[in-house]
């Protein structure tokens, strides 16, 4: 992977000839913002590539913008949706992205759509002449290595919910809502995620003292989230805001059971709860009843799982 040494990885695909650079972590208003652009610009003047591939990263976006090599653009999510909900730390930075956004949506001509729900947004945004590839099904085969299986019945009902921690993605709203559940139901609650807004992770760390059997981890490798989601009973959502969660195709080949918020494209993804089951964002009493009624009755939920391993 690129480091600022210069270090890469190169891999053969197929004959084809595959360097990965990687994307560069950007701050609206930091020098390395602008200087990590032009590193990446100049490694691809380096490696003289046939066909440059860039993702949904404003540095990788700037660093490619003007080369003269056919360039093919991955967007996993629409942000300038995002922009417009988004409060607090880095507000800044992502409405600097969202702006960005209209710019490579015009300067682009061929895309990867991670998802039909993120093809479906860009073409209802008049770019009709793009050209667009959809991939239905964007996960690694390495997650059903982690396929979950029955748990016994004297388990702890264990509740996931993995995201970064911020207000977007609303993980007080569970845990507001675990607090009155305290006492009336047996369970164990795990939040994993990267602390991208620390006022907020400390808000949550809070909520320890109102419930017992409660994780906050900060980050953890991939395979020790699979680890973690294959262990679990259920994972539940509570994001205001989503485009195509990963997760959510990862819980997919594990059969875990999943509760989220009808928001953006999470409800194609669920397939209007054929997958899943979807609630009202911030319904409180909605989790609530959901939560008790997966308590007392898995099997259907499990059901929905199945079908969504399929």
């Amino acid at each position: 992977l690129y480091k600022n040494n210069g270090n890469k990885k190169e891999v053969l695909v197929d004959g084809i000839r595959v360097i990965l650079i990687e994307p560069c972590n950007t701050k609206y208003l930091k020098p390395k913002f602008y200087f990590n652009s032009r590193l990446v610009k100049k490694e691809i003047k380096k490696i003289k590539p046939d066909v440059v591939n860039v993702i949904d990263n404003p540095a990788m976006v700037l660093a490619t913008a003007n080369i003269k090599i056919p360039t093919v653009y991955t967007i996993h999510g629409i942000k300038s949706i995002e922009a417009k909900l988004w409060k607090g730390r880095d507000f800044l930075s992502h409405q600097a992205e969202g702006i960005l956004e209209k710019y490579f949506l015009k300067k682009y001509k061929r895309f990867i759509a991670i998802s039909p729900y993120v093809k479906n947004i860009i073409e209802s945004k008049d770019y009709k002449n793009n050209v667009i590839y959809e991939v239905p099904n964007a996960l690694s085969e390495k997650c059903l290595n982690y396929l979950r299986g029955d748990k016994p019945e004297e388990d702890i009902f264990t509740i996931v919910n993995i995201g970064t921690y911020t207000h977007l993605k609303s993980q007080h709203i569970l845990l507001e809502v675990l607090s009155e559940l305290e006492g009336k139901i047996q369970f164990k609650c795990i939040l994993c995620g990267n602390s991208d807004d620390r006022k907020y992770f400390e808000y949550l760390r809070s909520f320890k003292s109102k419930i017992t059997n409660l994780e906050i981890s900060e980050a953890k490798t991939q395979d020790e989230i699979y680890t973690l989601m294959s262990m679990s009973s259920l994972m539940l959502h509570t994001s205001k805001q989503e485009n195509t969660p990963m997760v959510f195709l990862e819980a997919f080949a594990m059969k875990l059971p999943i509760i989220s918020s009808k928001v953006g494209g999470i409800d194609y993804l669920l397939r209007n709860d054929k997958y899943g089951t979807t609630y009202n964002y911030g319904d409180k009493e909605q989790i609530k009843n959901l939560i008790i009624d997966f308590y007392n009755n898995r099997e259907k939920y499990n059901d929905k799982a199945e079908k969504a391993y399929q």
